[in-house]
């Protein structure tokens, strides 16, 4: 059952708390999110661009199928 799938997307970015979008339902998700994260600009934040990732993790959660 489509309806009993809700998929949502975590975001990791540097030392901001982690972002996430809201919930979409069915198979094919469809995530319209714009996430914004101010940083200062210098050598710290150039070197932690250079050298890590920006980590986004898709979830599934799926309902209870005896219902």
């Amino acid at each position: 059952m489509p309806n009993a799938v809700q998929t949502f997307i975590t975001v990791d970015f540097f030392n901001h708390d982690t972002k996430h979008t809201d919930l979409s339902q069915g198979y094919e998700a469809n995530f319209n999110t714009i996430f914004s994260f101010k940083n200062v600009v210098d050598d710290f934040y150039l070197k932690y661009l250079d050298k890590e990732y920006i980590i986004a993790e898709i979830f599934m959660v799926q309902g209870d199928k005896g219902k």
